[in-house]
């Protein structure tokens, strides 16, 4: 038998660990099917073989995003950025030049903003916007997506009045008088989202097909895609994904995950946990403990500093058993977000409850907690003995630092407790969560390794006891995500059988120092045996 293609490199990493046993891999089809020294490897090249030498370079599967929203990540591309801009009048006056190159009644909706690093770290409010942006509506969503901030124009159409209670679970932020400040957060940004007119199917399929190649760049082959809270895109990106798929256009691998609206119709067309193939996948069912720590809305043990509140459920505990309940009796098993540490305790207790061993080992794929920002020392230990994935984001440390040492002060040692999850056996799978943050694997692995800004801040890194190795890091960007669908043995992994989804990138990491990962690049990319893209040789 003869490869199809053969790749060499100065080290390879398999999913797992580093391999300097290994120099090269043969693939034939979709598949990888041999690794070992150049010379066995070579004894599989014939006329026909296709030979990728990278002798700087570092082998490794294609990185997954464990946590990304896709689809809103894909029409986020056509939205107003502004995660560059730095202070409330920046943000007025993008908004003011942006609205006048609008067709008439057309919305603006933009996102990114990030109050907390501007010089007066306040809310942007409707009086703010309302003077620039006339009678078009406004709608623009903070970094993190659990906070949004609409004119006057958006607010009327999406019928938030003086008197509109909030709703289930969210907040319409009020001046003194009642009135309406336009800031809503957590479940009350559905009221905006469900006045918006969602994008024509085909317009929704190309933006898909062109942020996968924007990923392609990055060496992000796979994605898991979670839902956002109101859920009404769940259908909209579903079938943006089926339709590139049936056209032979999807070029991304996708575990789409659920939302509660959708699992009737799963249990109608008996979907389960991984069913579908090897490039679009029905994922977990995503729920929502709590909310997020910039809009002090995550659920915590105890009080903000800077607030005096705990944050919210965004679901009630009995609720979340429910769904967990049903979904796992569809064969679906459930992903919640859970990010204060009152919120990530009740979670863990939940799924222990809900879900016994027996009940776990009938799905296919392992329960998994998102975000898990704050996690104690004892919730460590009980989310190591239920099994469960820890689905996190690296680069939202970065962003944080600052935030927490107001939020919570002290208690911020219990964030993003990687090595203590790792030395604990807790699975780890790292994602992004685009569009809140910047999907480049290469910023989350340095926040990883560093816990310092690009900047190198704080000098030490921040709670340095908790970096982890770039093996680590490495792994929890490839085999772990694999584990957390349960497909472990077909993905994530360089081993016989397994997909050949590979990354060439240069120069190898393991000759960087930590914080410098971000001067490497992604040379080439190869999905199912097949180049996607190859920048050429790196000095062979």
């Amino acid at each position: 038998m003869n490869a199809d293609l053969i790749l060499i490199a100065r080290s390879i990493h398999d999913g797992l660990r580093f391999r300097p046993d290994v120099q090269a891999v043969a693939v034939k089809g979709s598949k990888i099917v041999a690794l070992g020294s150049r010379q066995e490897v070579g004894k599989l090249q014939g006329p026909q073989t296709q030979l990728l030498h990278r002798p700087r370079a570092l082998l490794m599967p294609a990185f997954c995003d464990s946590h990304i929203h896709l689809y809103d990540w894909a029409l986020a591309q056509q939205r107003l950025d502004l995660r560059a801009v730095s202070s409330l009048e920046e943000l007025k006056h993008t908004v003011e030049h942006a609205v006048r190159q609008l067709a008439q009644d057309q919305w603006l909706l933009g996102q990114g903003w990030n109050e907390t690093q501007w010089p007066q770290p306040r809310l942007p409010a409707r009086a703010d916007l309302d003077p620039v942006s006339g009678e078009r509506p406004v709608v623009l969503w903070r970094s993190d997506l659990h906070l949004a901030v609409a004119n006057s124009a958006a607010l009327r159409r999406a019928g938030i009045y003086r008197n509109t209670e909030d709703p289930p679970h969210g907040v319409i932020d009020r001046a003194p008088d009642g009135e309406p400040t336009g800031v809503v957060r957590e479940r009350a940004i559905d009221l905006l989202r469900a006045a918006i007119p969602p994008p024509a199917s085909p317009v929704a399929a190309r933006a898909v097909e062109k942020a996968a190649r924007r990923l392609h760049a990055m060496g992000v082959l796979t994605v898991h895609d979670a839902r956002l809270m109101d859920g009404g895109e769940g259908p909209r990106a579903l079938a943006a994904y089926r339709r590139l798929a049936q056209l032979g256009q999807l070029p991304l691998r996708i575990w789409a995950m659920l939302s509660p609206q959708q699992l009737e119709h799963a249990s109608e067309q008996r979907w389960v946990s991984g069913a579908g193939d090897e490039s679009l996948h029905i994922g977990h069912l995503k729920l929502f403990a709590d909310g997020s720590q910039g809009a002090r809305t995550a659920w915590m043990l105890e009080p903000y500093l800077d607030s005096g509140d705990h944050g919210l459920p965004l679901m009630e505990p009995a609720e979340l058993a429910t769904w967990v309940r049903r979904a796992a009796a569809q064969g679906i098993a459930p992903a919640i977000h859970a990010i204060g540490d009152r919120a990530v305790r009740t979670v863990i207790r939940l799924l222990a409850n809900v879900l016994p061993p027996s009940a776990r080992a009938a799905l296919n794929a392992p329960p998994r907690i998102e975000h898990l920002q704050n996690v104690r020392p004892a919730d460590v230990q009980a989310l190591s003995r239920l099994g469960a994935v820890a689905s996190m984001q690296p680069i939202h440390l970065v962003d944080d630092m600052a935030m927490m040492a107001r939020s919570v002060g002290e208690r911020a040692r219990f964030a993003y407790p990687f090595a203590d999850l790792l030395r604990a056996g807790v699975p780890l799978a790292f994602g992004s969560d685009a569009p809140v943050a910047d999907p480049d694997p290469l910023r989350g692995l340095q926040a990883a390794l560093t816990r310092q800004t690009p900047a190198g801040e704080p000098q030490a890194g921040w709670y340095p006891e908790q970096r982890i190795t770039l093996e680590q890091a490495l792994a929890a960007y490839t085999s772990g995500p694999a584990r957390a669908c349960g497909l472990e043995h077909h993905q994530g992994r360089i081993a016989p059988g397994c997909l050949a989804d590979l990354v060439l990138i240069g120069p190898d990491l393991r000759t960087l120092p930590a914080d410098q990962i971000l001067h490497a690049r992604v040379e080439a990319a190869i999905l199912g045996g097949r180049p996607l893209f190859d920048l050429g040789s790196d000095g062979q």
